[in-house]
C-alpha cells in the first residue's frame, strides 16, 4: 500500500514537473533564439555557437525526463 502511494505520488511529482518544463523552457528558447536573431547576420559563428549551446541545455531537459522515468544505459 505504502509503495504504490510513493509510485503514484512520483508520477504526480514527474508529470507536473514534465509539464512546468515544458512551458517555461520551450518559450525562454524561443525568445532567446529570436532575441539573438540580428547576431545571425552580424557573425553567424557565434550565433550557431549559442544556439547550439541553448538547443543542448534544451535537450539536457529531456534527458532529465528520461532519467527520472528509469530509463538508463547502463
Amino acid at each position: 500500500m505504502f509503495e504504490s502511494l510513493v509510485r503514484y505520488s512520483w508520477l504526480i511529482i514527474r508529470t507536473v514537473l514534465v509539464i512546468v518544463n515544458n512551458l517555461y523552457c520551450i518559450p525562454t528558447y524561443t525568445v532567446w533564439m529570436f532575441l539573438l536573431l540580428p547576431l545571425k547576420a552580424l557573425c553567424p559563428q557565434w550565433y550557431w555557437k549559442i544556439e547550439g549551446r541553448l538547443f543542448h541545455w534544451l535537450l539536457s531537459m529531456v534527458t532529465l525526463w528520461s532519467y527520472s522515468a528509469g530509463y538508463h544505459s547502463e
